[in-house]
């Protein structure tokens, strides 16, 4: 594959083996020959590297284990995203990204949906790049993947916006 568009993602806690064939990304990682990687109103956050059973310690978690291109160069376009403090210096604070804690509602189990206090409530784009064969950008999908409508105020602003990440705030 040459090309790769990741949008509306909530990408964590994912671990890649020390050893295990290469790439060090727990997060998103390639090893393709040229190819072109473009993420989109996603989080990419507390991922890691190591055989330990927790990112306990932080030389495992580095900008290599959030997004990271392994050999060959690929191209990573990055906008929009919510990444880890770790994470690549070269995308933190441009093209609307951010970094810090993504105050997900419950990561101990598995739920990744946005705290009511996230950073990532209306602020993503509603129009990104689908489809790299149509020209501009596309309008998102109307709800995302649990029914919640994808373009809402999900901050009581009076203000309605794409929240990053895979999950809408639902109000």
């Amino acid at each position: 594959v040459r090309r790769v568009t990741i949008t509306n993602c909530t990408i964590a806690l994912n671990r890649s083996w020390i050893g295990g064939g290469g790439d060090s990304s727990g997060g998103i990682g390639t090893g393709g020959n040229k190819s072109s990687v473009l993420v989109q109103n996603s989080i990419v956050w507390n991922n890691w590297y190591g055989n330990s059973g927790l990112p306990d310690e932080p030389e495992n978690v580095n900008e290599y284990t959030q997004i990271h291109g392994y050999e060959w160069q690929p191209t990573f376009s990055v906008s929009n995203c919510f990444l880890n403090a770790a994470g690549p210096t070269v995308y933190r604070g441009t093209n609307g990204n951010i970094s810090g804690d993504p105050s997900l509602s419950n990561l101990a189990n598995g739920d990744l949906r946005l705290g009511d206090d996230s950073p990532c409530v209306d602020r993503g784009n509603t129009f990104v790049d689908l489809d790299p064969l149509l020209p501009g950008l596309q309008q998102l999908p109307p709800f995302d993947f649990f029914g919640n409508p994808r373009i809402a105020d999900g901050n009581g602003d009076g203000i309605v916006g794409v929240d990053i990440g895979a999950f809408e705030t639902p109000r």
